[in-house]
This record gives C-alpha cells, structure tokens and sequence, in this order.
C-alpha cells in the first residue's frame, strides 16, 4: 500500500470515529455494490443518508418501484433491500433521489463512447470538455451534446420508462438534498451525484 493511500485511509478514519453529529454520508455514482457496500459498513455511525446516482435506483427498486432504471440488476436490489432494513431497524433516515434527468440508452452509449474527456451539465445543457487532440471533433462531438441535450428529459426516480438511463438529479432532488444536509456538522460525500 502506498503512503499517500495510507494517509487517506488514516484521515478517513479519525474523520470517522471523530466526527461531530449530526453526521450525514452523501452517496452517489454507479458502482452500485461498492456504495452499497460502504453504506452498510457505516450505518451504524452515522445519522442520516442522503443517496443519488444509480444507487438511489437501487433503492428505489428495493421499495418494490419497478420501473425505476433496468440498468439495476437484481443482486443491486437484495443488497439495497439488505441495507434499507439495517437503516430502518437502526431509525437512520435513508433520503434517495426524487427526480432525475435522463436520455436514451443508446444516445448516452453514444455520448460515453465520443472519446470526450468530460461532458457535464450545467443549467440542463450538455457541457463538452476536451482535450487538445479531440479539437478536430468538435463539431461532430458539439452536434452530439446538442442532440442529447434535446433529449433529455425529467422523470420521477419511480418513473423512468424502458430504455432512458438517468445521468443527473432533477430540480426537485437539489432542494431536498439541500434541506437534508442544512445543519449536519460532518458530511462524508463518496461518489458523484450524477451517473455518467
């Protein structure tokens, strides 16, 4: 193990033991299992879970939501429904994401695969960074923002039709996640928000 990983894992831990309540872990991203994972391991220290990404889908689905994101395959859910029983039976409140905004499956596909090195969102438009080597696609890689940026849609996390993979929080989800972490005194925040 390197020193600069041992550090942070040393960090972590004081942070950890030593950290001032109301403490909220804020958990987002894709890799479902490993958040899920982390979630657990944490339970029992922490007050509050605020949850985003593609593990809110799990959550969701968890909750006998169907619909939400077919991306969350079914050993993602029996974890979710593992961890959600812990939370209930400690009286940790669990706050997943209510609205996300979502594209296409085949589009996103499109979107990862355009050798972007970054593409986020702001103000509900598709940002494009790249890198210098990628300035002779812009045009085609702007065109493809453009087009994902037309159709993108809102959803309720409950709601999202076949096909549409969600890749940001909605409006709705920003001010609940906001009211849920006003006055907590430590927040440990483990992946992004968005899914992409």
């Amino acid at each position: 193990m390197s020193a600069l990983l041992w550090k942070e894992l040393t960090e972590l831990e004081e942070m950890i033991i030593g950290a001032n309540h109301p403490f909220c872990l804020l958990v987002g991203g894709d890799r479902i299992q490993t958040k899920l994972s982390i979630i657990k391991l944490l339970l029992p220290k922490v007050d509050k879970i605020v949850v985003g990404g593609l593990v809110a889908c799990a959550f969701c689905r968890a909750q006998d939501h169907s619909k939400c994101a077919e991306i969350v395959t079914e050993e993602d859910v029996k974890l979710a429904e593992i961890v959600l029983k812990e939370a209930t039976s400690l009286g940790i409140p669990l706050i997943i994401s209510v609205d996300v905004l979502t594209l296409p499956k085949e589009l996103l596909r499109q979107v990862r695969s355009s050798k972007l090195k970054k593409i986020t969102m702001e103000h509900g438009i598709l940002q494009l960074k790249q890198t210098e080597n990628q300035k002779s696609n812009f045009v085609s890689n702007h065109a493809l923002a453009d087009q994902a940026t037309s159709f993108l849609q809102k959803h309720s996390l409950r709601d999202i039709p076949l096909g549409w993979i969600p890749i940001d929080i909605g409006s709705e989800t920003v001010e609940v996640f906001c009211k849920e972490l006003r006055g907590s005194h430590t927040v440990l925040w483990t992946g992004i928000i968005i899914s992409n």
